[in-house]
């Protein structure tokens, strides 16, 4: 899994050759993360409801012997986006984009620190350490 996290895109993805498949996924769960606190809300039902926002991933479970080390890398990717989104917030959905210079800032931060993730069962996970808190 790091092997193909650590690859470069394609140039039909990423034509300046910036970034590796681990930060597009980081940049993709930031977004993914900030449109659905914006929908929460915006949303009067959810909005009244307050509390973290639980989420949750799936993985085949034929796996077995990778789960650990799989589950792992997933809740640092979310660690990492989750404070990538804190950094970016809505500059995730300028128009314009946003600057390369300002994704690589926030990607090096959230590699130095990733964030808290409270996954759907209720425990933390913290992504440096790969373990329950």
């Amino acid at each position: 899994m790091n092997a193909l996290l650590n690859t470069s895109a394609t140039l039909s993805i990423d034509p300046h050759r910036a970034f590796r498949m681990r930060d597009l996924i980081i940049l993709y769960l930031a977004f993914l993360s900030r449109a659905v606190e914006r929908a929460v809300a915006a949303d009067p039902v959810l909005a009244r409801a307050g509390g973290p926002i639980h989420r949750r991933y799936a993985s085949p479970a034929w796996r077995e012997g990778e789960s650990a080390i799989l589950h792992h890398v997933v809740v640092r990717l979310f660690g990492e986006a989750e404070t990538v989104q804190r950094l970016l917030g809505d500059a995730l959905f300028s128009e314009e984009g946003i600057a390369i210079a300002a994704a690589w800032d926030a990607l090096s931060s959230a590699s130095a620190t990733p964030g808290f993730r409270r996954m759907a069962d209720g425990h933390d996970f913290r992504g440096d350490r790969g373990g329950r808190l």
